[in-house]
Formats: C-alpha cells, sequence, structure tokens
C-alpha cells in the first residue's frame, strides 16, 4: 500500500514540473525566413547586415536613438528584435512593398520598420503595418532593416512562410518528454516492486 502512495506522489511530481513548463522562457519576436514583395511576387532576401554598417546597427542599442527616430510611436517596452540586410532582384521597380514574417507578431502590436538610407547615413522611421505574424512596409530604397516591437503586445506564436504554428517555449518539449519518461519508468518500478512482494 505504501509503494502504492509513494508511485502516486512520484507520479504527481513529476506530472506538475511537466505542466509547469509553459512558464519557462518564451521565445522573443524575431525575423525570419525569405519573403516575397506584392509588386508581382518579386523574391525578397534578407541576410546578415554587411560589416560596414555594424556601426549603424549599434546605434540602435541606444534607447535614446530608439526613442528619436519613433517619436510618438515611441514606448519602453519596444525592443529592436532584429536588423537584416533586406534585398531585391537587380532591376526591380521601386517602391516596393513588403509583408515581412515576424514571430509573436499581432494585428494589435505596435511596430516599427527602421531603414538605413546609406546616401543620408542616417535611419528613417518608415510607415508600417502589423498583421498575424507579419509587418508590412513600403520601401523606396533598400538596405538594412530593423525591425522593432512592442514586447508587451506581442506574443510567442510563431508564423513561418510556409505555415502557422504554436511554437513551443524554448525547452518545452524535450523537457517534458524527460518528466514524462521519468514518471513513467518510476510507476513501472514500483508497480514491478509491488508485484513482487505480493
Amino acid at each position: 500500500m505504501k509503494l502504492r502512495k509513494l508511485a502516486g506522489v512520484v507520479t504527481a511530481v513529476f506530472m506538475t514540473a511537466a505542466m509547469s513548463l509553459t512558464a519557462f522562457a518564451a521565445p522573443s519576436p524575431s525575423v525570419d525566413g525569405t519573403v516575397s514583395a506584392e509588386e508581382g511576387e518579386v523574391q525578397v532576401t534578407m541576410t546578415d547586415v554587411p560589416a560596414e554598417y555594424a556601426e549603424a546597427v549599434a546605434q540602435l542599442d541606444s534607447r535614446d536613438t530608439l526613442r528619436n527616430l519613433l517619436g510618438a510611436q515611441y514606448k519602453d517596452t519596444m525592443q529592436v528584435v532584429a536588423v537584416r540586410e533586406v534585398s531585391v532582384p537587380e532591376g526591380t521597380p521601386m517602391p516596393v512593398t513588403i509583408e515581412f514574417q515576424v514571430t509573436g507578431v499581432r494585428p494589435t502590436t505596435d511596430v516599427a520598420i527602421l531603414h538605413y538610407d546609406t546616401v543620408q547615413a542616417a535611419w528613417e522611421n518608415i510607415p508600417a503595418t502589423a498583421g498575424e505574424g507579419t509587418i508590412t512596409a513600403t520601401f523606396q530604397s533598400l538596405s538594412p532593416v530593423a525591425f522593432v516591437v512592442d514586447t508587451a503586445t506581442s506574443s510567442a506564436a510563431t508564423t513561418t512562410e510556409a505555415s502557422t504554428t504554436k511554437s513551443p517555449k524554448t525547452g518545452e518539449s524535450s523537457m517534458v518528454v524527460v518528466f514524462g519518461a521519468v514518471a513513467a519508468i518510476a510507476a513501472c518500478g514500483v508497480y514491478g516492486l509491488s508485484r513482487k512482494r505480493a
């Protein structure tokens, strides 16, 4: 009888731990994948920002710089979630409207797009619209683009170009499997011991 109680307690502890994992580190919003523009479905490519723009990207680490660039849009909970070099095939007519797939963004999320104007050597705030897992903006030229998201109004949902899925929280899926396996082994062991004694 004591072994059955012990098995119940062990199983309850591991199941509780497994269920509580959803409170652990949710992924931050991030830009993902290759996207296409509305005008004729032009292929848009995103890559790492070239080293020559490292100083410009570093400017965005300053809250004061972000506040100045965003003006009335600025909130303390807004952050730059990614900076990418964005390009379209040579000869693509401008302006071009691009819908970016961005993790965690919802239609009610406050977002901003910052474009680095290489001619002026300065960041500019491009009007942007949030959608379900997307940010859309129209560009007159392309170069480094910074994606700014209000983390207070974004979620942990992951939207990719191919499909929309609910992404597991960081470490959640593997830890649930581990806890589940340990609980199952403990229960089997206790059951086996009780059968031997009976």
